[in-house]
């Protein structure tokens, strides 16, 4: 996706806007756009969404709770927001559908068989403070909750 180009509507809600990754919802925004693309995540996405877990566990978590502890607010919100797109991508991955909006985003991800309790409720909170510790610990317990709950999803799906 090119650098200066500006995200489709449908997915510029906080705290996305203004993000200067332009890799964020980069599969989902050439599905909506048509754009072409060999291979859609959702289409096979047990390795895609257990990859975007690896790397939540092995690195993100990590590097946030660092640039936490080195009260450096700025890194760990540009670093939260990265994670939570990336969370908003395995939830609806996970199901075979690509992200096609970020409007309630929360609300559609909770009706997801592999949502975690109250996931409209935290998720929410996530993406309405991306720079408190608070919603980092959040992201965090989603994280480790959704992990079961996609290991079970996918071994049924097998």
């Amino acid at each position: 996706m090119e650098n200066n180009k500006a995200r489709p509507g449908a997915f510029q809600r906080r705290p996305f806007t203004g993000y200067d990754d332009q890799t964020l919802f980069e599969e989902d925004i050439a599905f909506v756009e048509g754009t072409y693309m060999c291979n859609h995540p959702w289409k096979t996405p047990k390795s895609y969404v257990m990859e975007i877990e690896r790397q939540w566990r092995e690195e993100g978590s990590e590097k946030i709770a660092s640039a936490f502890r080195g009260r450096n607010k700025q890194e760990a919100e540009k670093l939260m927001i990265y994670y939570a797109s990336r969370y908003i991508q395995a939830m609806s991955w996970a199901e075979g559908k690509p992200v096609t909006s970020l409007e309630n985003i929360a609300g559609v991800l909770s009706e997801s068989v592999c949502a975690p309790v109250n996931l409209q409720e935290r998720l929410s909170y996530v993406l309405a403070s991306p720079s408190h510790h608070q919603s980092f610990t959040v992201l965090d317990q989603l994280f480790a909750e959704s992990r079961k709950k996609w290991a079970v999803y996918f071994m049924k799906m097998q």
